[in-house]
C-alpha cells in the first residue's frame, strides 16, 4: 500500500521509489548518447528519446497514482518491468544508429505490461469505469502502433513512434476533460514528479563530481565544477519555491463551476515536467562538456554551448509552465524574468563558444541565481492563474 503520513498526505512507495532509480538509467544512457551527438540533428534526436522513456515513466507513475496496488502479482510485473527498463537502457545509446529495433522493442514490452496493470483495474465498478476503459483502450492502440513500428523500416519506424506518443499524451487529454467522472484518489503525482526532478539534478551533481575528482584538476577545471554545483543548486531552488504536493488534490476536488479549467491546468502541470526534465539532463550534459574543454584546455565546441544554454532554457520553460499552473501562479516580475533569461540563452551561444567555459557558466550562474533574488525581493504581484476565465 501507499504510505501516508501523520499529516495525511499519500506517499510513494518503496516500490515507486525502486522503480524511479532503475528508470534514472535509461535516462542517463540517453544523456549519454547527446554527449556523443553535439550537433541540431544529435539534440533533436536525444529530444525524441527522452520522451519515449519519460513517456513510459509517466504511464507507470500516472497508473500508480490512480490504483493502490501493491499485491503480489502488482509487485512481480513492477519487477519485470524494471528489469525489462535496465535491458532499454542498454539499447538507447544505439537506437538512433540503425538499431532501434531492440529500443522500440524494450518499449513495447513496457506498454504491454502497463496494459495488463490496466486489464487488471478494469473491474472496477460505479460512474469512474468508462474513464478507466478509455484510459485502457487508448493504451492500447498506442501500443499497437509500437508494436507496428518493428515490422516498418527506419525512418518510418520513428514516425510511427512519435505518432504513438502524441496520440497518448492528446488522447489522455481529450479522455480527462471529456469525462465527467476520473478516478478520484489521494494524489501523490506531484511528489513523483517532484522525486524524479532530484533524480535527474544528481545526473548534474555526478557531472561535477567527474570535474572534482581528476588528479590536480587545476584552478579553471574546479571553478567549472563548483559553477556546475551552483546551477544544479540553483534549479532545486527555482522548481522547488513553487511545488505544491497537493496540486492535483485540489484538481480532482475543484469548485463545480472550475473543473474543466481545474483539470487542463493538471495536465499543463503534467506536461510540462517533459521540457523540465529533459532541460536538466542536457544542462548536466552540457556541464560535461565544458569540463572536458577546460580539463584539455581545448576550444569549445558550439554544440556543448548550444546543449547547456539549450538544456538551461528548457528547464526555464517547464519551470514556467509548470509554475503558471499553479492555482495562484507566480509572480509577474518572476515571470518575465525567467523569459527574458530563457531568450538570453537562446541568443548565447554564438557568443560562448569566444569565451572560456568559467565565463560562460558565471554568466549562466548569476543569471540563475538573479532570477531567485527577484523572486525572494520582488513586489507580489501575481499573475492571472492559468487558464482562469478563459471561457469568459
Amino acid at each position: 500500500m501507499a504510505g501516508t503520513g501523520d499529516d495525511g498526505i499519500r506517499h510513494a512507495t518503496w516500490l515507486e521509489l525502486f522503480f524511479d532509480l532503475v528508470f534514472v538509467v535509461a535516462i542517463a544512457e540517453v544523456g549519454t548518447y547527446l554527449h556523443h551527438e553535439l550537433t541540431l540533428i544529435g539534440i533533436l534526436e536525444f529530444a525524441g528519446l527522452f520522451l519515449m522513456v519519460w513517456w513510459v515513466w509517466l504511464g507507470y507513475s500516472y497508473y500508480a497514482d490512480m490504483f493502490d496496488t501493491e499485491d503480489l502479482f502488482s509487485r512481480l510485473l513492477m519487477v519485470a518491468a524494471m528489469f525489462v527498463v535496465i535491458f532499454l537502457s542498454q539499447t538507447a545509446d544505439d537506437a538512433m544508429h540503425g538499431e532501434s529495433f531492440a529500443f522500440g522493442l524494450a518499449i513495447l514490452v513496457l506498454r504491454a505490461i502497463l496494459i495488463l496493470f490496466y486489464y487488471r483495474a478494469e473491474h472496477i465498478e460505479g460512474v469512474e469505469k468508462r474513464f478507466v476503459h478509455l484510459f485502457t483502450m487508448s493504451n492500447v492502440f498506442t501500443t499497437a502502433i509500437i508494436g507496428l513500428s518493428l515490422v516498418v523500416p527506419e525512418p518510418g519506424r520513428f514516425g510511427l513512434w512519435a505518432a504513438a506518443v502524441v496520440i497518448s499524451l492528446g488522447g489522455a487529454a481529450v479522455i480527462y476533460t471529456a469525462t465527467d467522472h476520473v478516478v478520484v484518489q489521494s494524489s501523490h503525482l506531484p511528489e513523483r514528479l517532484g522525486l524524479l526532478t532530484i533524480i535527474v539534478l544528481g545526473e548534474t551533481i555526478l557531472a561535477v563530481s567527474f570535474g572534482t575528482s581528476i588528479t590536480d584538476p587545476g584552478p579553471a577545471t574546479l571553478a567549472v565544477g563548483g559553477l556546475g554545483f551552483f546551477i544544479a543548486v540553483a534549479a532545486w531552488w527555482i522548481y522547488f519555491q513553487h511545488f505544491d504536493e497537493h496540486l492535483i488534490d485540489q484538481i480532482l476536488h475543484p469548485d463545480p463551476d472550475d473543473w474543466l479549467s481545474a483539470r487542463r491546468r493538471g495536465l499543463v502541470y503534467t506536461f510540462s515536467h517533459y521540457f523540465t526534465h529533459m532541460g536538466i539532463v542536457a544542462t548536466g550534459v552540457g556541464i560535461i562538456v565544458l569540463l572536458e574543454a577546460s580539463l584539455t584546455n581545448s576550444p569549445l565546441e558550439p554544440g556543448g554551448v548550444g546543449v547547456l544554454c539549450a538544456g538551461v532554457a528548457l528547464f526555464l520553460t517547464g519551470s514556467i509552465l509548470c509554475h503558471q499552473a499553479l492555482p495562484e501562479g507566480i509572480g509577474r516580475y518572476v515571470l518575465n524574468g525567467r523569459i527574458l533569461v530563457v531568450l538570453g540563452l537562446l541568443l548565447y551561444p554564438g557568443l560562448g563558444i569566444m569565451l572560456s567555459p568559467v565565463v560562460t557558466l558565471t554568466l549562466i550562474s548569476v543569471a540563475l541565481f538573479g532570477l531567485i533574488a527577484l523572486e525572494l525581493w520582488a513586489p507580489g504581484e501575481p499573475t492571472r492563474r492559468f487558464n482562469a476565465d478563459v471561457e469568459n
